[in-house]
């Protein structure tokens, strides 16, 4: 059966993989530290003494995208729902850059939002994007806000990721770590500028601005710190729908009545599963 290599990590001398097959079921194989088996590999395993072992890597499978854990929306759903808030934006330049990077973008709606906390799977990006987007929208009828300007930023506020991730969000580019997905995503709405020629405004500097400052803090990997309203609401709701979506995991995976394992992304805090 053939399985697709989802982690790896090497404890004295040997390698210890996780796989995964089309069915979603994951096993774990040790091989030496010499193979040159890698993330993103598909490998054909086979039972030997009632122990999985790997034959040998195989090419990409034509269906290689069932190797992977999927989001309940699909591509139409994800599309449509994005647009209603598409719809909201009153400037043509802040509807082009959406529409080059993420709209007619197809890895858009195929990227995980991360590799491992939250999102993590096939339409997490665009899938974060609708969370935020809902939250916005109810923000939008308490304050005063540039809802174009906000919109548009968190549609594209983690378009970085494309880069940033690799293997469909299994890995990690070498780019991703030396850079971040802030200065990518800020790098992709400049060569959208570039390619048409687009001048500065107002709103595209502000759009900038909340890209580079989404993670709220300079220690949190923002290269500035929020300085406008919109840029402060975005840095809390990207956190918020984030930190939920991996509660709502976390919920799941926990019986009624009991306490969690300790939870990466709450400094391991454990949590109650309580109605």
């Amino acid at each position: 059966m053939i399985y697709l290599i989802i982690n790896l990590y090497i404890n004295n001398g040997i390698k210890n993989l996780d796989l995964r097959d089309k069915n979603k079921e994951i096993i774990k194989v040790r091989v030496s530290d010499q193979t040159s088996y890698q993330v993103g590999d598909y490998v054909l395993v086979e039972q030997v003494n009632k122990k999985p072992q790997i034959d040998t890597v195989v090419s990409k499978p034509d269906d290689f995208l069932e190797y992977y854990v999927h989001g309940q929306k699909n591509k139409f759903q994800l599309v449509e729902e994005i647009n209603y808030y598409v719809a909201h934006i009153n400037d043509d330049t802040l509807k082009l850059l959406v529409h080059e990077l993420a709209i007619d973008n197809d890895l858009y709606f195929l990227y995980p939002a991360a590799k491992t906390i939250h999102h993590a799977y096939l339409g997490g990006l665009a899938d974060h994007s609708l969370g935020m987007l809902a939250i916005a929208e109810s923000y939008s009828k308490l304050y005063d806000l540039n809802v174009s300007v906000l919109y548009t930023a968190i549609i594209l506020h983690d378009v970085g990721k494309l880069r940033e991730l690799q293997d469909f969000g299994l890995t990690y580019t070498v780019e991703g770590n030396m850079i971040g997905h802030l200065i990518i995503g800020f790098e992709e709405v400049v060569k959208v500028l570039e390619k048409y020629q687009i001048k500065q405004t107002d709103n595209i500097m502000h759009l900038k601005h909340l890209i580079l400052s989404h993670h709220g803090r300079m220690d949190y990997g923002s290269p500035k710190e929020p300085m406008t309203v919109e840029a402060y609401i975005l840095s809390q709701i990207d956190e918020t729908d984030s930190k939920m979506n991996l509660l709502e995991k976390i919920k799941q995976e926990t019986p009624l009545g009991e306490i969690s394992k300790p939870v990466n992304g709450f400094d391991r805090r454990r949590f109650l599963n309580i109605k």
